[in-house]
């Protein structure tokens, strides 16, 4: 930057640029500070024609000022030609932008005229308190709110030997309880605070300031003193600048958590089961008994959400628990709060409960891990059936669910392909995602290996979507390829993303004109399997998918094609029809058109699924994507069809009590709403005409 421009910039206020090694300030259009960067040698001020300068020596910045120089400089502060807003700039900027160059707070020359300030007596005072924690270089100070501070003004502790220098990080545009009178604030330090006399320099003027000081050995002596006499420290943590956040934010996330306020005189408990921080907002779910009203709100201390008053959005349902030593009838709730994009979140999540009689209550979840598999676990875990309703998986658990879900998906790749064993005609891809499960591996081989038409004409195509078990699956594929005369493709995923995303990658490495998706613990008993089915699927209308019947391991029936039936809870769920009856009973002998066929095994043309997009991947974990491409397929105009003639066991757990327990799987849960809010229609017009052709019969 040139002498010209140095000259445009000096009339505008607060203006900073850097040429060469010089750092320039200017202050209105009348004053100006220059100094040398890196080894500061010389601070020069001018005001109008007069100058003033301070020199130090290169190295610990030992200043070679006397008494006199320093009474000069203020006189010369006195006499120049500034109103006090331009005074105020000026000392702001200099105890300010330049502080860390010139490490104020070693410097006895700048330490001696804070001091001169500070003695004087015609400044307002105030009473400022710092709560100073252990290992942590950021305090957090009350603040009068009639002083008027603003974010980066200075605040200066005074002792007898050096100072500290702090910059007001951030100054809180709200309480957690309202107080009028007070602000909350986060300050970085240059060197330890202490009790006592300080000075307040800001764009507004200057303010001495007592100073008290209460310190904490961590962040959980911390908590114990604050979160019930001053809870708006609490709340404040966590909510600080990008400086600042970090070392708060890492000791916050070992405080101990607050989940549960309760009066046993009010009458009155409230819990606060979960509080996950997103992207894209909050998400918070927990139970409350107040039979006499005594809450009147609720508000998430999260300044960056659009809405922070829960009640506005949260969903409630009725429930019991016991409460005071017997079960009484409470409320459940959840709700998301939206917040702006590219917004730093609060880490732990504070929330403040008031009630009618002027309390303030802060309670703070159990903290749950930040990485986004675990936030979604969290989040599922708080589903149970009764509790989902369309209208909540709408606006509660699809805004916070979605994104994490998107995002994973969006991280999932594939890590390597390997070719294994002789090439064969590939005009039929197996593909078989592999998940933890991997006892059946040798039994799916030694089945196909004595195949003489999979042998010739399918790639066997393993989708290892569970990276802790990849090596060793890699280790067996490459020995078993020496015995059984297949041609095998291995297909590594960097992570798990689920049974959807592993199909639909395998899929995108598979050659074959027609796929057979199949399980990892589904066997066929005998050869000749594959052949039928397809000679059965070339006579269907495009977008026809065949499902063969499924044997548990004592040949009783696990499939026989699938239907929907409407629970309780108004949601579809997807049956199997005659799960657990006889192999050869009557009924699923017959060849026949059903609703669905699960995903356990399904014969379809390659281009009419991924003409339908393949698995539907917002599904989470594994349910309901099977149905969900079923009635994609219908929508184009084909039929599930059910092919008994065609048997293959499926070692599935047979305990229908096991299979009750997994309805109230939280994955479970969702997927059910979330298909049922898909194809409610479709569902509701299909079953209707296979009950018409029921009664028929």
């Amino acid at each position: 930057m040139n002498n010209s421009a140095i000259s445009d910039r000096n009339h505008a206020r607060d203006a900073f640029c850097l040429i060469g090694e010089r750092v320039v300030l200017s202050t209105g259009n009348r004053a100006h500070v220059s100094l040398m960067s890196h080894a500061v040698r010389q601070v020069d001020i001018a005001v109008g024609s007069k100058n003033f300068h301070l020199y130090q020596l290169p190295f610990g910045f030992e200043t070679t000022l006397d008494p006199e120089q320093i009474t000069g400089f203020l006189q010369f502060l006195d006499s120049a030609d500034l109103d006090q807003a331009d005074r105020m700039r000026l000392l702001v900027q200099l105890f300010g932008t330049i502080a860390r160059l010139l490490l104020l707070h070693r410097d006895p020359v700048f330490a001696d005229v804070v001091r001169s300030l500070a003695c004087d007596e015609s400044l307002p005072q105030a009473s400022v308190g710092l709560e100073l924690i252990q290992g942590c270089d950021t305090a957090l100070v009350t603040v009068p709110a009639r002083a008027g501070f603003l974010t980066d003004d200075v605040f200066v502790s005074l002792s007898r030997e050096s100072l500290a220098i702090g910059s007001l990080n951030k100054v809180a545009g709200f309480l957690a309880c309202d107080n009028p009178d007070a602000k909350l604030a986060t300050l970085v330090f240059s060197g330890a605070p202490v009790e006592g006399e300080g000075l307040l320099i800001g764009a507004r003027g200057l303010v001495r300031m007592d100073i008290r000081i209460r310190r904490h050995d961590d962040i959980r002596a911390f908590y114990e003193a604050s979160v019930s006499e001053s809870p708006d420290m609490t709340a404040l943590l966590g909510q600080a600048d990008d400086d600042a956040a970090p070392v708060i934010g890492r000791l916050a996330r070992h405080a101990p958590a607050r989940p549960v306020i309760e009066d046993y005189l009010l009458g009155f408990r409230f819990s606060l089961d979960i509080a996950i921080g997103l992207p894209a907002g909050l998400f918070v779910g927990g139970w409350f008994y107040d039979p006499e009203s005594r809450i009147e709100n609720v508000v998430a201390i999260d300044h960056s959400l659009d809405e922070s008053e829960v009640p506005q959005v949260w969903h409630v349902t009725e429930g019991h628990d016991e409460i005071f030593g017997r079960i009484r009838s409470g409320k459940r709730f959840f709700a998301f709060l939206p917040r702006a994009e590219d917004t730093l979140l609060p880490d732990p999540v504070a929330v403040r409960v008031a009630l009618d009689n002027g309390e303030n209550h802060i309670v703070t979840a159990e903290p749950v891990p930040q990485d986004m598999e675990s936030r979604r676990e969290h989040i599922l875990d708080s589903l149970t059936g009764r509790l989902l309703s369309a209208e909540t998986l709408e606006k509660v658990f699809r805004p916070a669910l979605a994104p994490i879900q998107d995002e994973l998906n969006a991280r999932q790749s594939i890590h390597e392909v390997k070719e294994f064993g002789s090439r064969s005609e590939r005009s039929v891809s197996i593909i078989i995602p592999l998940y933890k499960e991997t006892r059946f591996i040798r039994s799916q081989l030694m089945a196909f290996a004595v195949d003489p038409f999979v042998k010739a004409n399918c790639e066997v195509v393993y989708v290892v979507d569970d990276p802790p078990i990849s090596a060793r699956v890699a280790a067996f594929i490459e020995g078993a390829s020496q015995n059984f005369p297949l041609d095998i493709k291995l297909v590594t995923l960097t992570r798990n993303g689920g049974y959807a995303l592993a199909n639909n990658m395998g899929v995108g490495c598979a050659e074959g004109r027609i796929l057979v998706l199949m399980n990892s613990d589904v066997v066929p008993g005998k050869g000749g399997w594959l052949e039928p089915a397809l000679s059965c699927l070339s006579g269907l209308p495009a977008f026809s998918v065949i499902g063969p019947k499924l044997l548990y391991a004592d040949g009783s029936l696990q499939h026989a094609g699938m239907y929907f039936g409407r629970l309780g809870t108004g949601f579809w769920q997807n049956f199997h029809y005659w799960k657990g009856y006889a192999r050869h009973f009557a009924p699923a002998l017959l060849e026949r058109e059903v609703p669905a066929v699960t995903g356990a095994c399904m014969i379809l043309p390659r281009s009419d699924y991924l003409a339908v997009g393949g698995f539907t991947t917002d599904y989470i974990i594994g349910d309901y994507e099977d149905s969900d491409l079923c009635l994609k397929l219908r929508e184009k105009g084909g039929v599930p069809i059910y092919m008994p003639s065609v048997e293959l066991y499926h070692f599935e757990r047979q305990s229908m009590a096991g299979e009750s327990d997994s309805l109230d799987r939280g994955s479970t849960i969702h997927n059910r709403a979330l298909h049922t809010a898909r194809w409610e229609n479709h569902i509701s017009t299909l079953m209707m005409s296979v009950q018409r052709a029921a009664d028929v019969r």
